[in-house]
Formats: C-alpha cells, structure tokens, sequence
C-alpha cells in the first residue's frame, strides 16, 4: 500500500514538472521530468508483475475454467427429515413430467430427480444450501424447493416451495398442479403447495384422518370443487375442522375429514350432486388413527382420478 502511495505521489510531481515544462522551465526540467515519468512506470512495471494471478487467490475460480460452467450451490443433508414429492401437474390436454431441485433455480440448484405424471415420489433425504453467505440472517435454515419441465436447462421455475425449519417437521409432502393459464397473479401457470405429515391433530379414537387435495384438478373449469365420503354413504364424513378441535392443524395438506376405519371405496364426488357425479372411487385401507391424503389430478372433468398417499407411518 506504501509503495502505491509513493508511485501516486511521483506522479503528481510528474504533472507539475510537466507543467513546468510546458510553461517554459528550460530543457532541464523537462529532462527531469522525463526521467521521474520513466522511474515512475518501471515501479508500476514492478509491482504489476507481482501482482497475483486470480486463481491464485484463495476462493476465485480460474476465469479460464468458467467457460460455460453452472455456478452451483453446494448442498448438505438436514439430519432426520424427509420430502416426498406429487406431481400432478398437466398442460395442453396432458401430463408433464417434472424436475425438482434443492434451491431457487436450475443454475445454482442441485437436482433431486425427475417425477413422472400422476406420480408420488420415495421419501428423500432434506438438503439446504450450505453456504453460510447464503443463509437467512436469524441463522435458521430454511427448505428450498423449485420446479422446471422435464429436461429445462434454464427458466424461471414453473413453482417454488419455501419453509423455516423451526417447528419441528421432518416429514415434508410437495405436490404440483397446473393453474388457470389466466391467472395473471401466476405467471408459471403452476400451482404447489408443501404439506406437512407430523404435527397433525390426532383424530378421535375409532377415526382416522383422510385428506383431499386439489391441486391436481385446480386448472380443469369446475373440476376441483370436490367433497370425499365412502362409496353409497354420501356426506357420512365430518369435515375435521367442524368436530371439538376447530382449530385443527391438518398440516397443510388439503380438506380434511374424519373418517370411520376399515377398507373404505373412498369417491371424491363433484359439490352439489349428491355424490352422483364425480371420480372413479378408489380403494384404501383405513386404519384407527391413521392420515391418508388423495391427490385429484386429470386434464379434464371426464379423466380425474385420485392417488393415494398412505402417511400413517
């Protein structure tokens, strides 16, 4: 830093003997000048030559390696908690598989895998950025989850999950679904929306809890308004949140009912019909104290159709 002050300082000099100089000083001076301007490069010289190379210093990747390179995040497990993911989503008369990545975007992501149509994913492992300049600034960690088209190499994510993980959930359920493409508040055109499976309030003893979720059916016109019951006993089940707790936390995950045990033809039917008029029912075994959600999906009202996911371990 010395040395850059002193070469600073003879450059000023360097200025006013030129002025000098200029104005008239003799020849002397202006040999004098000459010479300090001479001085005065060779140091720079000096200390330009000294000077680092960037991949040199610690942390700067070598700019000649960065050709083309993806800036990626480094990413590490958070221990005991799991995410599953449901993709439901469909455009233009079909279903559309999707990627799903750790972090905000394909660039710096870390992808997690591919999830075909009308499909519920294995449990895996939870990973969050681990790069402490990145974090939030409570120092809490928080889930990050984003969604392209099958194959996307770049984009905008078709939808984005985040979460503080400060309640203590370590079972995390994601499903996507297509929207309303005229839905102006969502440019995407997806819908997502992050469940979670512990935490729930137990259901009465002799019930158990089964949810709906629309999010699969939220872009076919008139198709998401749904209510569940078993098949031949329209309305028989309570919605959960009318029974003593009407506080009760269903985690998230879509409308929940109270529903009686036992191998139950689940119909998630249309609103206002009587339970005439809905989805193909769908077999689940229902046991005392159990959580069941099924996923609606389909393209239109005629193909609808439910996936179940069994969380009651």
């Amino acid at each position: 830093m010395t040395t850059i002050r002193r070469i600073f300082t003879a450059l000023i000099g360097v200025t006013v003997l030129l002025g000098v100089a200029a104005c008239g000083g003799g020849e002397s001076a202006e040999d004098e000048a000459r010479r300090t301007m001479d001085s005065v490069l060779e140091q720079m010289g000096e200390i330009d030559s000294s000077l680092p190379e960037s991949s040199d210093l610690p942390g700067l990747p070598d700019p000649s390696d960065m050709s083309g390179a993806r800036m990626e995040a480094e990413f590490e497990e958070v221990p005991g908690v799991t995410m599953r993911f449901v993709n439901t989503y469909a455009t233009g008369g079909s279903g559309e598989a999707i990627d799903v990545y750790w972090g905000r975007s394909i660039s710096t992501g870390k992808k997690i895998m591919t999830v075909p149509f009308a499909t519920i994913s294995d449990p895996v492992p939870l990973e969050i950025e681990s790069n402490p300049m990145l974090g939030r600034s409570d120092g809490e960690d928080e889930l990050v989850v984003s969604f392209y088209p099958e194959g996307a190499t770049e984009g905008q994510p078709l939808g984005q999950n985040t979460e503080v993980l400060n309640d203590g959930t370590t079972r995390f359920v994601s499903v996507i679904g297509a929207t309303d493409q005229t839905d102006r508040t969502n440019a995407a055109g997806a819908s997502t929306m992050l469940g979670k499976l512990d935490g729930i309030t137990e259901p009465a003893p002799g019930q158990a809890m089964v949810v709906l979720n629309d999010v699969g059916v939220q872009a076919i016109d008139d198709g998401d308004f749904l209510a569940l019951s078993p098949q031949g006993q329209c309305d028989a089940w309570d919605l959960f949140s009318d029974l003593d707790d009407v506080d009760a936390n269903t985690g998230n995950l879509g409308t929940a009912y109270a529903a009686t045990p036992g191998s139950v033809e689940v119909l998630a039917s249309d609103a206002n019909t009587d339970c005439a008029t809905g989805l193909a029912p769908v077999n689940v075994d229902i046991a005392d104290g159990g959580l069941y959600v099924l996923y609606a999906y389909g393209t239109t009202i005629a193909d609808r159709q439910l996936l179940v996911l069994d969380a009651s371990e």
